[in-house]
């Protein structure tokens, strides 16, 4: 009898056993295969899941949203022929190919992580299981394990790091950003633009001394005010002399400033309201009779901007002047030299007047530019480092039946999305 219990244990431990090694098969079996000099690699289910768990947990975090908006989101439209589901599905997979591309880049460089980092990533592993109160409870909380984070994607971050380092960064790097790198780039990404900005319902508040002489009042990101003597000299140069506080207070000696934005009033009487309606069609009149655009910038602009980069300010292509498809739209299908008409956005409250200029040679070596082009370099590593990797995405073969089945709207939700949605407001 206690023989035929113990055959009837071991066959049921046997057959759990088998059922997880099943699963286990499935989930480590390769959905994505690249095989390059002689050697293949993979990515299994296992992890293709964990980064959809965790692009889907940062999107929603990004946006703000709590679990109950998840099955609503992935149905909206993010662009005209995609929807957020379609958008960041498609997002991940990409995301894949590259994570599989950076296997055979770490180990075509000889690039791998130190005895010391290997240990610090189980040492990250046993804290966060222990901050969860248990290996099954992070993983019933993110829905894959610490050790899969680990592994999978915090591993793929820094493995990416040293691969960047490696091509691109220091004195021994093998592909470094060169002078002509920059000068590609920059004639092939960027786009010159002036531009007048009119908030028909206010007004760029000026400040007269006792000397006649007339000060914009700018503002700093704390609402600091500041009197701001703008001329412009014989051969068009625009200068702009923070003169002090308007309240007197010293300024601190050595430090800064950066103005954000001119200080606007609201316009009040009938007189200075038509007058400003009427200015649209007064600029357009004068643009079209022969008047030069920079010189009705500085003179009728409400926005700091303008003043700042007077010839123009060079705005990328995957950026926008402004956030509006009808500005956008209306600057991508000028020539250089052409203007557009002018352009009425947010029930007309504001309107836009927008010149196509030639690209200022070097500007992103320009002091003057140094806050358009802060990751200027930076863009054009990953630039570089796209090509390399796009050189390899047709080689690797999908098991799309596999992939078919992951979608975001589908995607497992943390509870983490709501805890940080509630620790953000009570914070707030």
């Amino acid at each position: 009898m206690k023989k035929t219990v113990c055959t009837k244990f071991i066959a049921v431990v046997m057959v759990i056993s088998m059922l997880v090694c099943i699963l286990a098969s499935c989930s480590s079996s390769p959905v994505m295969t690249l095989k390059v000099d002689g050697k293949t690699y993979t990515v299994t289910e296992a992890e293709y899941s964990t980064f959809m768990k965790i692009v889907k947990m940062n999107v929603l975090i990004s946006f703000g949203y709590g679990s109950g908006l998840d099955s609503f989101i992935w149905n909206t439209s993010i662009t005209s022929d995609k929807t957020y589901d379609e958008y960041y599905t498609e997002y991940v997979y990409k995301l894949m190919q590259s994570y599989l591309i950076e296997k055979y880049f770490a180990d075509r460089y000889g690039l791998g992580f130190s005895k010391e980092k290997l240990a610090a990533y189980d040492a990250n592993v046993e804290t966060l299981n222990k901050n969860y109160g248990s290996a099954g409870s992070y993983k019933m909380y993110f829905g894959y394990t610490a050790r899969q984070y680990i592994d999978y994607y915090v591993k793929s971050v820094d493995r990416s790091a040293l691969i960047l380092d490696y091509l691109y960064k220091g004195d021994n790097a093998v592909d470094p950003v060169t002078d002509d790198d920059k000068e590609n780039y920059y004639t092939d990404n960027y786009r010159g633009y002036m531009y007048i900005y009119l908030d028909m319902s206010n007004a760029v508040q000026k400040i007269e001394d006792e000397d006649g002489t007339v000060y914009y009042v700018g503002l700093d990101s704390s609402n600091n005010e500041y009197k701001l003597k703008i001329t412009t000299d014989e051969e068009g140069v625009t200068t702009i002399d923070n003169v002090g506080r308007v309240d007197g207070t010293e300024m601190e000696e050595g430090k800064e400033v950066t103005i954000v934005s001119f200080k606007t009033y609201k316009l009040e009487s009938d007189e200075d309201i038509d007058a400003k309606a009427a200015l649209p069609d007064l600029i357009m009149q004068s643009l079209e009779a022969g008047a030069d655009f920079k010189t009705l910038a500085l003179q009728y602009s409400d926005d700091y901007y303008s003043y700042l980069y007077e010839n123009g300010v060079m705005i990328a292509d995957a950026s926008n002047l402004v956030n509006n498809e009808s500005v956008t739209t209306a600057m991508e299908a000028l020539e250089v030299g052409e203007h557009t008409d002018k352009i009425e956005v947010s029930d007309s409250k504001y309107v836009y007047i927008i010149k196509r200029v030639d690209l200022i040679d070097d500007a992103y070596d320009n002091p003057e530019y140094t806050s358009i082009f802060t990751n200027f370099e930076s863009d054009i590593m990953y630039s570089k480092y796209d090509e390399l990797v796009n050189e390899y995405r047709e080689q690797i073969v999908a098991d799309e039946a596999a992939l078919s089945k992951f979608n975001m709207k589908d995607t497992f939700v943390t509870a983490y999305v709501d805890d940080y949605k509630k620790y953000y407001s009570s914070s707030n």
